[in-house]
């Protein structure tokens, strides 16, 4: 966090990126940021639709443009088991300069 507070400085936005995720296009990046400005969330969080969803954590919603939950795949009910939106790790948040994510 000491690095991420120095590198960000008086940024408003932090950006999280997986150093093991698979490739991601700048477009994807753009558009992801590009909602989450425009929006009113604490974070954005980049998510996709698979036909097999095994080995990812779910994504539980409350409404279309709002998460609930992110639940790992091990802590899964049978019901959420059926879920197919999953968490791609891809995660746009606001920063305060004290270097805290805003929850609000």
């Amino acid at each position: 966090m000491q690095v991420a507070r120095r590198a960000l400085g008086s940024a408003k936005i932090a950006v999280v990126l997986p150093g093991d995720a698979p490739l991601i296009r700048t477009e994807t990046l753009r558009a992801m940021l590009a909602a989450h400005r425009s929006g009113n969330a604490a974070a954005t969080v980049l998510s996709a639709v698979v036909s097999d969803p095994s080995g990812y954590g779910r994504v539980l919603r409350k409404s279309e443009t709002a998460v609930q939950a992110i639940v790992e795949e091990s802590q899964l009910t049978g019901e959420q088991r059926e879920l197919n939106e999953i968490n791609s790790r891809f995660i746009a948040s606001r920063w305060r300069s004290s270097g805290r994510h805003s929850r609000g």
